[in-house]
C-alpha cells in the first residue's frame, strides 16, 4: 500500500510531555498517527472533539482551583481527622436538631 508523510506543529511543552507518555506506552508519534487517521477513517469521528477538550480542561482548571483553596486551609484538628462516617453522621443530626430542621 502506498503511504504519505503526515506532518503537524505543536509547542516544545507539548511534545516533551507526549514523547514521555509514548516512551511510557513503548509507542511512537507514527503510530499515534496512524491509528487516529485510522480511527477517523473509519469512523468519520475524531477520537476528543474540540468540545470535549474544552469540557476537560475546565473540569481541570476546576480541580486545580480545589486544590489551591485546600492547600491555603490551616491544618485540621486530630479530633477532626480522625473522625469516623457514624460520628460525623451523628454531629450533623445533632446540629439539624438543634437548628430545628427536622
Amino acid at each position: 500500500m502506498k503511504t504519505v508523510v503526515v506532518s503537524g506543529r505543536v509547542s516544545e511543552k507539548v511534545k516533551r510531555d507526549v514523547d514521555r507518555v509514548l516512551a511510557r506506552e513503548g509507542t511512537t508519534p507514527a503510530d499515534v498517527i496512524r491509528d487516529v487517521w485510522t480511527h477517523i477513517s473509519i469512523t468519520g469521528e475524531l477520537p476528543v472533539t474540540q468540545q470535549q477538550e474544552d469540557e476537560f480542561r475546565a473540569k481541570r482548571e476546576r480541580f486545580k482551583e480545589f486544590l489551591e483553596l485546600r492547600a491555603s486551609q490551616p491544618p485540621s484538628p486530630d479530633w477532626l481527622i480522625t473522625l469516623t462516617d457514624k460520628e460525623m453522621n451523628e454531629m450533623i443530626a445533632d446540629d439539624m436538631i438543634a437548628r430545628d430542621y427536622v
